[in-house]
């Protein structure tokens, strides 16, 4: 009877070992996926400038929900002579269609956003081809030209999310900043999480929020760092290298 408990024990401890060795091979994969050691499915998380654009970099703003605060950013932006990049959600583009052609009136860009900003690593592949090619639809149906700039929502991406938007000719972006405005901690949080982060810097992409409650208190002190840096913003297509390019190991686009 004692042997046979030692007997069980060992083989208990043997399958919990290659349950374990199979679990972190696992898991070491997917860092492997989500920090870029194979740049081959990464996102552009941000650009390494060459002289051409070298005090360029980006501000984005995710439109998920409510359309709070888009004038008021809109007259920001143009008071700094700022162009921005903003990714919608399809559904956010149906409610709100008049002001989309207000942001794009400006001179700003849109990004896919997908449709109803679900969270890829729990959807099934089907869910997200649908997610991707709804919004895409939405905004073409509406204004005609096709997007080509994607972020997912809560930055959350697979290898085969990246695979499917790269077959369809989307360039998935991410951030070097996040502002973490969604928090809503106020002003000095915002500037804070930026500085923190070493946000004011070439090739830099920063991540804001439409309905965050105090972006647009903080917006234009932002603007003021980036233009004590002696740098521009830019659309995000216009910071971007489009062909000829490789990623490193931490998803900055570096040109060929």
């Amino acid at each position: 009877m004692k042997f046979g408990k030692i007997i069980l024990k060992k083989v208990l401890y043997i399958l919990i070992s290659i349950a374990l060795v199979v679990t972190n091979t696992t898991l070491a994969f997917a860092m492997n996926a989500s920090y870029g050691i194979d740049a081959d499915v990464m996102p552009i998380f941000g650009v390494n400038v060459d002289e051409s654009h070298s005090n360029n970099m980006s501000i984005t703003f995710d439109c998920s929900y409510e359309n709070i605060n888009m004038n008021i950013i809109l007259n920001i932006l143009d008071n700094y002579d700022t162009k921005a990049t903003f990714f919608m959600t399809g559904d956010f583009i149906k409610n709100n269609v008049e002001l989309v052609k207000e942001v794009i009136r400006r001179g700003h860009e849109i990004g896919n956003h997908t449709t109803r900003h679900l969270n890829f690593n729990h959807q099934s592949e089907l869910t997200i081809q649908n997610e991707i090619l709804s919004c895409h639809n939405i905004f073409k149906n509406y204004f005609g030209y096709n997007l080509n700039l994607f972020r997912f929502p809560y930055g959350k991406y697979t290898i085969s999310s990246i695979a499917m938007l790269k077959s369809m000719n989307y360039f998935p972006i991410q951030w070097t900043a996040d502002s973490l405005d969604w928090e809503n901690k106020g002003v000095d949080a915002i500037l804070t999480n930026l500085i923190i982060q070493d946000a004011y810097k070439p090739g830099g992409i920063l991540l804001f929020h439409l309905n965050a409650i105090f972006t647009p208190h903080a917006l234009p002190q932002v603007l003021e760092h980036i233009k004590n840096a002696g740098l521009k913003c830019v659309k995000v297509s216009d910071l971007i290298y489009k062909d000829n390019f490789y990623l490193d190991y931490i998803g900055m686009q570096t040109k060929k």
